[in-house]
């Protein structure tokens, strides 16, 4: 039977516990960024602390899982509905995505009409589309093109938007978070460039045979190709070799790893790897210990038998666009309410007993609400359920 036609597997219990697990991290850097008091980011080696850095550093593994698992789920739908279904979807479900970064998710994060940023669900919207065009070259390809730009992308650190003339604002939006100002007049801010975002998502659609086969040679591959990356990225992060721009010292962060004056610092300038763009250390360092998780599932998805946490994190995992969006507007609305309450400027400002307490409250009311949905989707196959 040609692998496009073969019967569509059954939804992976590893996938859904990981995506959801990735998604409540999300929330919790969210709620720190809607409450916080702290008045500088997280990863300013001159300022931070353990426990303030790790509370961001946790909520790193979120985005390249996301674009990790859309490109592998592009790959799970192809084999169920085929290349033109999955095509069309991909194209739509793009636009969509980016239509929506630029209007109601803008809006999320300032509550201010045209009020927008070129984040996350954008550069996914553009991930989309372009593994749209890479399904007519096939998962091999992607998997190659992947590699080779994740792995060299870093060569591009020091070659900024002035070296491409009136084409600059292209590679600013391809390859640098910052203002990019449009020839036509306007300006945005990029925070995910499309490279090597798009190409995490060419990775996952790649790896998506892995996922179609028996899940204990998935498990091996999925721990070893992990360890390797964890064992690469220290590697490359004690030598200073390769994969971590030198300036990213300007943002706060130590960009070139030194040993501080105390362990605790020590350990922080270790995983104090530049996000914006991920640099191939953030992605090694993400991607392993994401890869070593969906191994460490992997035998869930033939013997079942999960508990109640991991149910729970399925739920979300299998709703994670509804959650998305209405996280956003639950913990921002959350942050000013409880800073009226209290006295506090606007937005509300906390220590960090504050920003968990607010993030466990919004997730817990989040729960019974992606529960009703994910029972909905799975009893109804409306085609416009595929989209939310």
């Amino acid at each position: 039977m040609p692998e496009a036609l073969a019967p569509r597997p059954a939804r992976l219990p590893s996938i859904d516990i990981v995506r959801g697990l990735v998604m409540v991290l999300m929330a919790l850097d969210h709620a720190r960024t809607f409450a916080s008091e702290v008045p500088f980011p997280p990863e300013d080696m001159q300022h931070t602390n353990l426990a303030l850095f790790f509370t961001r550093w946790v909520t790193h593994f979120c985005a390249p899982l996301f674009f990790l698992l859309a490109g592998l789920s592009a790959r799970l739908y192809e084999r169920s509905a085929g290349g033109p279904a999955l095509r069309r979807f991909l194209w739509t479900r793009g636009l969509w995505l980016i239509a929506l970064e630029l209007t109601v998710i803008g809006f999320s994060w300032s509550f201010q009409p045209g009020g927008h940023f070129l984040g996350v669900i954008w550069c996914l919207g553009w991930a989309f589309l372009s593994l749209a065009a890479l399904t007519f070259v096939g998962p091999r390809a992607a998997l190659v093109l992947g590699v080779a730009f994740i792995a060299l992308h870093d060569l591009l650190d020091d070659v900024g938007p002035e070296a491409f003339g009136p084409a600059g604002f292209l590679y600013g939006i391809a390859h640098q978070a910052n203002v990019i100002e449009f020839p036509w007049g306007g300006h945005d801010f990029v925070l995910f460039p499309w490279i090597p975002w798009v190409c995490v998502a060419w990775l996952g659609y790649g790896l998506g045979a892995l996922f179609l086969g028996e899940a204990e040679r998935r498990r091996r591959v999925l721990l070893v190709a992990g360890g390797l990356m964890c064992a690469a990225f220290l590697f490359l992060r004690t030598t200073n070799l390769y994969g971590n721009p030198s300036w990213a010292f300007q943002r706060g962060g130590p960009g070139h790893f030194a040993p501080q004056e105390s362990a605790s610092l020590t350990l922080i300038a270790l995983l104090n790897t530049e996000k914006y763009p991920p640099s191939l250390q953030f992605l090694l360092m993400t991607l392993g210990p994401s890869f070593l998780l969906l191994g460490l599932y992997a035998r869930k998805d033939e013997r079942g038998g999960l508990n109640a946490v991991e149910r729970a994190l399925a739920v979300f995992g299998r709703t994670p666009f509804l959650f998305y969006v209405l996280h956003l507007y639950l913990l921002h609305l959350g942050a000013l309410g409880a800073g009226a309450l209290w006295g506090n400027p606007p937005r509300g400002r906390f220590a960090l007993p504050g920003v968990y307490a607010l993030w466990i409250a919004g997730t817990a009311l989040l729960f019974p609400v992606c529960a009703w949905w994910a029972r909905l989707r799975a009893r109804r196959g409306d085609w416009w359920l595929k989209y939310l």
